[in-house]
């Protein structure tokens, strides 16, 4: 149907389409320069690259037009999807598969089929905290919560995982993440120990 303003709605197309080819390019950089593996990102490359294509085509739908083409709703709405369906790949690539769920109370994560991490975070009770796991419970919990999302099989930034005590004996791409004998000269302790604005 006619509406007044198929002007507006041109320009959303364009400059939809324009910043997903650009946020297409940066992510393919990122991806080139961080050290994400093919395997975690591809499938939000893809959906990436069929956005921008779709924000093109209704573009060009609109080009030249007076009135809406017939079910252009219902192409837009397959546009909206196909975002919720790209951003949430991102989300998992940035913040894990879980990070939806990951905030949620345990007992809604059960329900919804989530699997609660109880390493997730350092917890460390009144009592009794001498005889804690020393790197199970107090190092490997902060190393969860900070670079975990980053450093993990699925995404191994640097090709350096930090999930497991053997995978950090390890290393990167790198060398070893620390030096037992001597660990403030690790890299992993040189990181630790920036500024919080570095």
């Amino acid at each position: 149907g006619k509406t007044s303003h198929l002007a507006s709605i041109r320009l959303a197309f364009l400059l939809g389409g324009i910043s997903a080819a650009f946020s297409s390019i940066s992510g393919f950089l990122q991806y080139q320069n961080e050290g994400f593996a093919w395997d975690s990102v591809q499938f939000h490359f893809y959906f990436a690259l069929l956005t921008t294509a779709v924000s093109f085509w209704l573009f060009a739908n609109l080009n030249g037009k007076e009135f809406l083409p017939a079910k252009f709703q219902i192409k837009s709405l397959g546009l909206t999807l196909l975002l919720l369906i790209t951003g949430h790949l991102g989300g998992n690539i940035t913040h894990g598969e879980t990070y939806l769920t990951e905030v949620l109370p345990p007992e809604l994560q059960n329900w919804l089929g989530a699997e609660p991490e109880s390493s997730q975070g350092l917890s460390i009770p009144t009592e009794n905290w001498e005889q804690l796991g020393y790197y199970e419970n107090v190092i490997q919990p902060i190393i969860n919560t900070n670079c975990k999302s980053c450093h993990n099989p699925r995404n191994s930034k640097g090709e350096l995982d930090l999930t497991t005590y053997e995978a950090m004996l390890k290393g990167g791409e790198n060398g070893p993440a620390f030096h037992s004998s001597d660990a403030e000269k690790s890299d992993l302790y040189a990181r630790m120990a920036l500024p919080l604005d570095h």
